[in-house]
């Protein structure tokens, strides 16, 4: 298997004029943790870390996933997946999805017979906060041994721990950053919690000190700081024929990527003292009601808009989103190209692991991230709308 990986060094994109992600805002704040702790509460145990990436290296360990050891993932995956495993010198495989990015249940069975009892984990994602049918999963994990590890980083930490959120499988992470002021944090539990003991860490978790304190802290404000008309305009379009693009670039081989074998030190570091109390006192109810509200904005300004499909027309009551999918129909450069450099934060996961899935494949480039968190307001989801329409080859007009 061989890494797929855009390589934008050459476009320059700006930095957004809006962030990707919220920030420490008086008003998105509660003077009680009992959101917090109710959470808590359903986890009975948790264990915090600097990133979520380092609780699932933590999960995979507990499953036995060491040099010998196989992890299944999913074909449609971020790096932040594979890379403890590849940190525990594990070998993976990737099972395939449908276009709801659901697991494949024949695949994965297969998958599962095939590996004769090397396969020790299954990772398996809620995208987008979306539900996805983990008792099933979970059945086909016990029957043939092994864990299966449930993926919540897109999550509202308020949901974990709720029925069909974070309690089929054995291990569960959360990723709590992504949906408060908190610069970091992630989360780990079990099920059942006492499964947690059995976790123990390889190096002492030294408690961050001042400057990380600080940094936290100024990281969050700026990061709530960041507004629509606090930048100028970038010049320049996608239809500039003068404008560099970025390219694919393939790599024969997987390695750990240069940003977690950097921080690798941070394992088990817990999250800073300040990102901890951001999460207990975020105001998770009244952020589910604004993500929703944004999200549901996006799902109609898009009805108007050619070549661009919502992956997901729908919102149902229990799902507090994570981000806004959006299917491109029609060549995914000129529209990628041209969102980024109007500074809209708009992302993908264009560095993914080849496969035979066919969704995974389309989704690389086609599939859009763009953000719905609780600070952006009415100002940034029309701003966001207006860069889309006319990103898009042909405007506003009816969809193809």
């Amino acid at each position: 298997m061989s890494l797929i990986s855009f390589d934008a060094s050459a476009c320059a994109y700006p930095a957004p004029r809006v962030s990707p992600l919220p920030g420490m805002r008086l008003s998105g704040l509660s003077a009680s943790a009992s959101q917090a702790t109710a959470w808590q509460r359903r986890l009975g145990n948790s264990r915090c870390f600097k990133q979520a990436r380092y609780a699932l290296h933590a999960a995979y360990a507990a499953a036995g996933l060491q040099a010998g050891g196989t992890l299944l993932a999913p074909a449609y995956h971020c790096r932040t997946m594979l890379d403890p495993a590849l940190r525990l010198d594990a070998a993976f495989a990737l099972y395939p999805l449908n276009a709801r990015l659901e697991p494949d249940l024949h695949a994965l069975q297969a998958l599962l017979q095939a590996g004769d009892g090397a396969v020790k984990a299954v990772l398996a994602t809620h995208f987008f906060g979306f539900p996805q049918p983990m008792d099933a999963v979970a059945r086909l994990c016990a029957k043939h041994g092994a864990l299966l590890i449930e993926d919540c980083s897109h999550v509202s930490p308020s949901l974990y721990g709720t029925p069909g959120l974070g309690r089929s499988g054995a291990y569960a992470v959360g990723s709590i950053y992504k949906f408060s002021a908190a610069e970091d944090g992630g989360l780990l539990w079990s099920n059942p919690p006492q499964r947690l003991a059995a976790i123990e860490p390889t190096q002492a978790r030294a408690v961050p000190g001042w400057r990380v304190e600080a940094q936290a802290l100024l990281h969050a404000w700026q990061r709530g700081r960041r507004r629509l008309g606090s930048a100028p305009a970038p010049a320049g379009t996608a239809t500039t024929a003068t404008l560099p693009r970025g390219s694919d670039r393939h790599e024969p081989q997987l390695r750990l990527s240069a940003h977690y074998e950097a921080d690798a030190a941070a394992e088990w570091a817990p999250s800073p003292r300040v990102s901890r109390w951001l999460a207990r006192h975020t105001d998770y109810a009244a952020a589910a009601r604004r993500r929703r509200a944004n999200y549901l904005a996006l799902l109609a300004g898009c009805r108007g808009l050619p070549l661009v499909q919502p992956w997901r027309k729908d919102l149902p009551e229990d799902v507090v989103p994570y981000m806004f999918p959006l299917l491109l129909q029609g060549p995914p450069e000129p529209t990628f190209d041209h969102l980024k450099r109007a500074g809209v934060p708009v992302g993908r996961w264009d560095d993914m692991v080849d496969s035979q899935c066919p969704h995974s494949r389309h989704y690389r480039l086609q599939l859009l991230h763009l953000p719905v968190h609780q600070d952006l307001g009415d100002a940034e989801m029309n701003w966001m709308l207006e860069q889309l329409a006319a990103a898009l080859p042909t405007g506003r007009g009816d969809q193809a």
